[in-house]
């Protein structure tokens, strides 16, 4: 393995989170977490986010 494909030691920098969505990241871990139900993953995410726009 040459230094280019070593991405192990590499310092990646993140984009603020105010220029990017992490909603599509969470909804594809939780669907891999319920089997493949993306139905779920994304009823979750928006109870989610109304309760927290209810407090």
């Amino acid at each position: 393995m040459d230094a280019t494909q070593n991405t192990s030691t590499e310092t990646r920098k993140a984009a603020p989170a105010g220029d990017r969505s992490m909603r599509p990241v969470i909804e594809h871990a939780l669907t891999v977490y319920f089997d493949g139900n993306a139905e779920l993953a994304g009823e979750l995410i928006d109870r989610l986010l109304a309760e927290d726009q209810n407090r």
